[in-house]
């Protein structure tokens, strides 16, 4: 074969090294079967040395191609495979001579062997994973996974930390599968165990092979692809340290108190301090305990932008290089970095932190000091002013930096840098300094600034590919950018609606009539959320907030709840002793704390505790305000204070009920009534003074009060009462004002007695009256636990001949004193919800159904929804968003509307207590936790919800249960229900029934869309 074929051959087969679509190791090449055989002739036919000095490509190639194919740990020969292949003999003093050759023709092409006699050196570290040893390598790549997760293919640099780590410990004794692992500067290998990890079948020979090893082993200790899912990321979030859970199909669940809970795959998930050294960590059969707080002398490294996890640093280590311009820096031992100073305790005050830079110095005691040091290894990463996070992906505004860490020998010092944001690309040259640094602004690639916000991907170009569009990467870094924003200075404002902001997917933001977006100052949202669209998915990211914030910090539970500016903070006798909490960047604003100003407190800091002592005093002034440096007086809230009762405990026995509170003021009286179903009420009074009680006490019923602890105890003997009946109870003061007693909630302070009544219906309503009241959380539920059963089984009694118009009475019970009424109809009687629209309207105000009206009104859709097919929910969304002829009451604005209604109620009403945490929130957690099949498609019409899709998932109940009602089949569908959850027909009845009474719009859609389905023009009735 003449020179001339040569350089043709050279020309193809550096073509090929250098695409997008090539592995990085050139052994790994697919050539086609006539180049393989030219190649392979021209290695035979010609000296190696002459092919390694004028055609490097294809001398490299051929030296490397049979150490991938035949070398094996077992035997170690290196010379004999090279030899065999070239049908040459490299021996003696030709073999130092022929390694500084190849060196030379490797570093020609771009990849950056060491010059060195040691044949690892020289030769495995460039070659790849011998084929011989990918079981090696699938066995460290997959016990890593399962251990530790799976890597991260969007930052080539954690990726080749991944891979890295892999192989370290579990390969430690085969160093020639370490050194290729090592010099994958790119992550090739871990990019690609991805790939097969999501169903990948490898592309060419070699990948093949080792897919094959990755199946083998994984069926060896029992797994399918599927399965590889690794424990969350330890991440920093919201000021604290949280946990990222990978995303998958399969339920993961942690347990870092008393009771596992499950967590969301791919959404950040905040762990309350005090911080626990591992947390269990379930998913399937896997049950690993992730570490999670720094350990003693141990320092935890985060990316400042991200949050992600960079390094563990242990007591040994004196250097660490990390790819971050800005860091945050956690220890349980104090410690002060060299420009930050002292670090300050955390939410956990027994662990400290910092926000350093790279170059900085910790000093901790008991352990050498530490330097953060800039990479050594080649590295990618981003610097710039965030705008949000979403999992450990940022949001970058347009003055975003590229910072590089390149090898000045390789490639020399002109490099080509690409960029990516969707489908455009844009191209730049770069020049390595002396120190092999680099960097690029974001604005200089010259991207339409007008460009939605989206993913970028930066890479640098592998040497020699200059005006290759198709050039492949030899280090890439991804993140997220919004080319049209620059940084502001406070929150999100004023900046162009980009076409894929998903209004659903957000939360705290406001579009206004010139479309322009911005965070809403009197959103309750603690943290805006932006919602974005890419690639038919929805990303939420948790913006930045620059603004000021207020936090209501409750001593009983131990939490802190957000005060929406403006709003109220309720104090009652319990929590008397809360605090509150102000997030301010105002320096030189001054604080107003019920008519008291504080000077300036945010000068050195940022964030306020107006302690108990500021907020006990009735000043007459209500008002926790900020006054600006030009005078303007902004409202953060107001203080109400509530005369509720505190201690509240209730101890049943067979016969007794011993109820304990204390007033919140000092009271003379207790006035008790004992409502009874059919009779008149009873009413007693109590004296605690030396004033004689106006009516006297009731013979079944003492109450005392102590005088040291000015706690009253009711002492009811439930045998001397007749039953069903409810104790209620009103304090009087010296002075006669009377006062009803409840908790800090409003809810009355009752007592249950339990009893039968007569089937009729003027009973059944009494005793609704009596179950239409909120109860306590402390008192456990005992006034429904008491009357429930008589309820039941008497509205039972009535109702067999399923006549609606019978117990509309029931229905339109309400409560005293405003709010909606609690009583069960679902539990009692389901199928009052399979009549039609005229049998279930004109229910009055209170009930939470007059908006049921509404389904006399919506009108059958032309053709009308099937509810055979498999998931009729996805069909009917489906349609909504393609057929322009559907109803206005059916139309997706309709939908949309239900859902504000929903909101509404459960933010402003006394509905919250669904999403709360007492018992009917837990209720209604527990029955909405089931698999939502199109729960994604369904908060599309959630305008507003990013962040919380607890109303798309209390809509997919009430849409089943109409779904249910629609084909008669209401008591099939609690049955299942309650064996479903577990919980008793009167729990899921009652948290049904206020779901219903929350979500009534939907109901009244739902309802009326499959009741058109099922019976056509039978439905309106």
């Amino acid at each position: 074969m003449a020179i001339s074929d040569l350089s043709v051959i050279e020309k193809e087969m550096r073509s090929l090294w250098t695409a997008e679509s090539s592995a990085p190791f050139i052994a790994d090449l697919e050539l086609s079967d006539s180049l393989f055989a030219s190649a392979r002739r021209v290695a035979r036919q010609y000296s190696i040395d002459m092919l390694l000095m004028r055609f490097p490509t294809l001398g490299v190639w051929a030296v490397l191609y049979p150490l991938s194919k035949s070398y094996t740990a077992k035997d170690r020969e290196v010379y004999p495979h090279l030899e065999a292949f070239l049908n040459q003999s490299i021996r003696g003093d030709d073999r130092r001579t022929f390694k500084a050759r190849f060196a030379t023709a490797a570093r020609r092409i771009g990849i950056p062997i060491v010059s060195s006699t040691d044949p690892t050196t020289v030769f495995f570290a460039p070659l790849g994973a011998p084929e011989p040893q990918h079981e090696n390598l699938a066995k460290a790549f997959l016990w890593t996974a399962i251990q530790e997760g799976p890597p991260a293919i969007e930052d080539t640099v954690a990726s080749r930390h991944w891979q890295r780590i892999a192989v370290d410990n579990h390969c430690a004794g085969q160093p020639r599968l370490i050194a290729p692992i090592r010099f994958d500067e790119s992550a090739h290998y871990a990019r690609r165990f991805d790939a097969w990890r999501r169903g990948d079948t490898g592309a060419g020979e070699g990948e093949r092979s080792l897919f094959e090893a990755y199946d083998t082993f994984a069926s060896r200790i029992g797994k399918k692809r599927s399965d590889i899912v690794g424990p969350p990321a330890v991440i920093w979030h919201r000021n604290g340290l949280g946990l990222l859970p990978e995303k998958s199909s399969k339920s993961q669940s942690i347990k870092d108190g008393i009771f596992a809970r499950q967590i969301p795959g791919g959404k950040r998930t905040s762990i309350e301090a005090p911080w626990p050294d591992t947390i269990n960590w379930i998913a399937g059969s896997a049950n690993i305990d992730v570490a999670f707080a720094p350990t003693e002398n141990e320092v935890m490294l985060f990316d400042a932008d991200s949050g992600s996890l960079l390094y563990r640093v242990d007591e040994t280590i004196d250097e660490v290089q990390v790819s971050a311009t800005r860091l945050i820096a956690i220890s349980k031992v104090p410690f002060s970095a060299s420009e930050f100073g002292a670090a300050i305790p955390t939410a956990d005050p027994a662990v400290f932190s910092a926000w350093i830079e790279i170059g900085e110095t910790l000093s901790l005691s008991d352990r050498s000091l530490l330097q953060i040091a800039a990479p050594i290894d080649t590295a990618i990463w981003f610097d710039g002013t965030v705008l949000g996070r979403n999992g450990n992906s940022a949001l970058y505004a347009n003055d975003l930096k590229i910072h590089m860490r390149l090898d000045l020998e390789v490639g020399g010092e002109e490099r080509i840098l690409r960029a990516r944001i969707g489908v455009s690309s844009r191209y730049r040259s770069i020049r390595i300094n002396g120190k092999n640094d680099a960097s690029v602004t974001f604005n200089s690639f010259g991207f339409d600034p007008n460009s939605d916000p989206g993913k970028i991907i930066v890479e640098v170009l592998i040497p020699g590919a200059a005006g290759d569009p198709n050039a492949r990467a030899d280090l890439k870094a991804t993140s997220w950018v919004w080319p049209g924003v620059t940084p502001p200075t406070g929150d999100l404002e004023n900046v162009e609606v980009p076409s894929n902001y998903v209004p659903a997917r957000s939360s705290g933001l406001h579009v206004d009539s010139f479309d322009r977006l911005s965070v809403d100052p009197r959103s309750e949202a603690e943290t805006p959320i932006l919602g974005l669209a890419l690639e038919e998915q929805a990303f939420e990211f948790d913006l930045i907030a620059r603004s000021e914030k207020l936090w209501h910090f409750r001593i009983a539970s131990n939490d802190q709840v957000f005060v929406p500016k403006g709003g109220t903070v309720t104090f009652g006798y319990d929590n008397r002793h809360d605090m509150l909490r102000f997030r301010c960047h105002d320096r030189n604003a001054d604080l107003i704390v019920l008519g008291q100003q504080i000077n300036r407190p945010f000068i050195q800091r940022q964030i306020f505790e107006i302690g108990a002592e500021k907020l006990e005093e009735d000043t007459g002034d209500d008002r926790i305000a900020i006054r600006r440096a030009d005078g303007k007086l902004d409202l953060l809230a107001r203080l109400r204070r509530v005369t509720d009762a505190g201690a509240l405990a209730l101890h049943e026995a067979e016969d007794l009920a011993v109820l304990t509170l204390r007033p919140h003021d000092d009271v003379d009286f207790l006035r008790v009534h004992v409502e009874k179903v059919g009779q008149e009420t009873d009413v007693g009074d109590y004296t605690f003074g030396v004033l004689p009680a106006s009516l006297p006490p009731l013979p079944a019923i003492e109450a005392t009060r102590d005088q040291g602890t000015k706690l009253i105890t009711v002492r009811v003997d439930k045998a001397q009462l007749s039953g069903p009946a409810r104790i209620t109870f009103e304090t009087i003061s010296v002075n006669g004002v009377i006062e009803p007693v409840g908790d800090g909630s409003r809810s009355p302070v009752a007592i249950g007695i339990s009893g039968s009544i007569p089937a009729d219906r003027s009973a059944v309503v009494k005793l609704a009256e009596m179950l239409a009241h909120p109860e306590p959380d402390a008192l456990s539920g005992q006034v429904s636990t008491a009357l429930y059963p008589a309820y039941a089984q008497a509205f039972d009694v009535l109702t067999k001949n399923r006549i609606v118009g019978a117990i509309k009475p029931v229905l339109n019970v309400t409560r005293l004193g405003g709010g909606t009424a609690r009583h069960d109809i679902v539990g009692v009687a389901p199928w009052v919800f399979e009549a039609g629209a005229h049998a279930l309207s004109g229910l009055s105000e209170g009930t939470g159904f007059t908006s049921l009206d509404l389904m006399k009104s919506i009108q059958a859709p032309e053709p009308p929804p099937d509810l055979m097919v498999r998931h009729p929910l996805g069909a009917w969304i489906n349609r909504l968003q393609e057929d322009p002829d559907i109803p206005n009451g059916l139309s997706a604005n309709a939908l949309s509307t239900a859902f504000v209604d929903l909101r509404f109620r459960l933010r402003e009403t006394d509905m919250v207590d669904l999403i709360g945490g007492g018992a009917l929130g837990n209720a209604c957690r527990i029955i909405c936790e089931a698999h939502v099949e199109h729960l994604n498609e369904i908060r599309a019409f959630d305008n507003n919800g990013g962040g919380d899709p607890i109303p798309a998932k209390i809509a997919i109940q009430i849409e089943r249960f109409a779904r249910a009602c629609a084909e008669k089949r209401s008591e099939e569908f609690l049955h299942d229900l309650i064996l479903r959850t577990g919980l008793s027909r009167q729990d899921i009845g009652s948290t049904m029934t206020m779901m219903l009474r929350a979500g009534v719009q939907l109901f009244a859609y739902f309802r009326a869309l499959w009741g058109h389905a099922t019976t056509q023009g039978a439905f309106i009735q």
